[in-house]
């Protein structure tokens, strides 16, 4: 059976204004939810087998993350803007 997840990027940093939306990187409390996301992942789904994600930066540091956290195969994405 198919399982899909769907998970928001952790919360990101506004630090640096010049940066474009697209380029903004996670701020602490967004890494630091990483572990807290793995876990209510690991409790109440199946293990998943492949992480797609955005290639934003947060949601790319966000999909690292959860990938260190297990052993899952991560497939980066093929067009360089996901979002708009």
């Amino acid at each position: 059976m198919l399982n899909l997840v769907l998970i928001r990027h952790g919360k990101s940093s506004w630090k640096y204004q010049d940066l474009e939306d697209y380029e903004r990187p996670l701020n602490d409390r967004g890494r630091s939810d990483i572990p807290l996301m793995a876990e209510r992942i690991a409790l109440n789904f199946p293990a998943p087998s492949r992480i797609l994600s955005s290639s934003a930066e947060r949601a790319m540091q966000t999909a690292r993350g959860l990938l260190d956290l297990s052993l899952i195969h991560i497939s980066e994405p093929t067009r360089p803007r996901l979002i708009s």
